[in-house]
């Protein structure tokens, strides 16, 4: 008995139908009803009723067989969804295929198993790789398992179908999974283009509101320190020096926060100049050791002269702002190691913390603007600031954390080969 394809062309719209259900569903995460969770339950609701709705029209193509697409939301939703999406598909189309018996039942359940499992092996892969690629492996997938029990039946016994409908068959699955995937990118690029838009906007508007009062503040907080200063510099008792002291350290820490801000409304272009890394951490260090020892900190560095090419202010401000950060994250004191490694044309400054350490959900969120870790006490900025510092360096910032043990910047920077040539020339005499 030959392949009914009205019935295959009707399993292509109900998964066409579920795909659309889909992709309304997370484009609502735009408004922000809308979490990872529920995007993969809206993944599983819509592929489970795609895998129920494939098999209930059916064709039946020998006693006891039946064919249809059910491996196509299988195999989609596994890929987009992960595993515990993939788990839940395959229960659920084993229990419904059941239901129709038949000895093509248990080849049907092999199949099924051999998809899901290969899929999940590939699912981290597959979200990071581009649609030509995504594309590829949702084909072989969906091609060789099927192709396989074809094959195998043939030898032991009558063919499913002819030589003719297997090809007909193998391209409309190739279509049918090359449309699907496009179509689901093309929902993902649109969706992450309109959170692009929408936090730019929001970004936009909030900074330029935030420049505008840090100019007007920063002018007021700069004459209140100069007048201090003067009243300090002739104050014999102790006490009241310790409390200008902590003053200034306030007075340091709201400087702090305006340079945020107004780097971040408006980035300012400087020369360039050549930084010799292990003289700007001695200097830095000698800024974070107060902050060290009041938090019980421990500081430890052993930096070699690397050099690289910024602008050193720029430099101070970003590296200042991560070892601020992280001898605040060990308020019961830690250490702090400052180490680095080389490659041929770059170099990795590793800092690294003992402090309480962060969740995945938060280090995907660290470099958005407005997030913080520190809740009321932090803007959310810093961490934006230095992201722009390194990338106008030419260089990149990773973050590796785990909770309760501690966290981890590298910073990747090229180095400045010129002066690396000339020191060394120097230096060996």
């Amino acid at each position: 008995m030959g392949v009914g394809y009205t019935a295959i062309f009707a399993n292509l719209l109900l998964i066409f139908l579920c795909q659309l259900i889909v992709s309304i569903v997370y484009n609502l995460k735009i408004n922000g009803i809308h979490t990872k969770y529920q995007y993969k339950l809206s993944i599983f609701i819509a592929s489970s009723i795609a895998i129920i709705l494939c098999i209930t029209f059916h064709t039946d193509i020998q006693t006891g067989y039946i064919y249809d697409l059910r491996h196509i939301p299988l195999l989609l939703g596994t890929l987009y969804g992960g595993p515990v999406v993939g788990v839940g598909l395959f229960l659920v189309q084993s229990i419904y295929r059941m239901f129709f018996g038949g000895v093509g039942l248990y080849l049907s359940l092999i199949v099924a198993l051999l998809i899901l499992l290969v899929s999940i092996v590939f699912y981290k892969r597959f979200l990071a790789i581009n649609f030509w690629r995504k594309t590829l492996i949702g084909v072989t997938i969906i091609q060789i398992f099927p192709s396989f029990s074809y094959i195998l039946m043939s030898i032991y016994q009558e063919p499913m179908f002819s030589y003719t409908e297997w090809i007909i068959n193998s391209l409309i699955l190739t279509s049918a999974v090359t449309l699907l995937i496009y179509f689901t990118e093309v929902v993902l690029n649109n969706v992450l283009l309109k959170e692009a838009v929408y936090h730019y906007k929001k970004t936009e508007l909030v900074s330029h509101l935030a420049a505008s009062i840090a100019h007007e503040v920063r002018n007021p907080v700069t004459t209140v320190r100069g007048f201090l200063q003067l009243l300090s510099i002739e104050e014999k008792d102790e006490r009241k020096r310790w409390y200008f002291n902590t003053i200034f350290d306030e007075l340091d820490k709201a400087e702090n926060i305006i340079a945020d801000y107004l780097y971040f409304a408006k980035p300012q272009e400087k020369q360039k100049k050549t930084i010799q890394i292990d003289r700007e951490f001695e200097k830095m260090i000698n800024v974070v050791t107060p902050l060290a020892n009041r938090n019980q900190v421990q500081v430890l560095s052993e930096l070699p002269p690397y050099f690289t090419s910024g602008v050193p202010q720029l430099f101070q401000q970003a590296f200042i702002n991560i070892m601020k950060n992280a001898i605040e994250a060990m308020p019961n004191g830690g250490k702090l190691n400052i180490d680095t490694f080389e490659r041929e044309y770059e170099f990795i400054i590793i800092i690294k913390d003992t402090g309480h350490g962060m969740s995945k959900e938060q280090i995907s969120k660290l470099f958005q603007p407005y997030f913080s870790t520190k809740g009321e006490k932090g803007t959310g900025l810093g961490l934006v600031v230095v992201q722009h510092i390194i990338e106008s360096m030419n260089g990149k910032i990773e973050v590796k954390s785990e909770l309760g043990k501690g966290t981890s910047f590298l910073i990747t920077l090229p180095k400045d080969l010129v002066s690396q040539i000339t020191y060394h020339e120097v230096a060996s005499g």
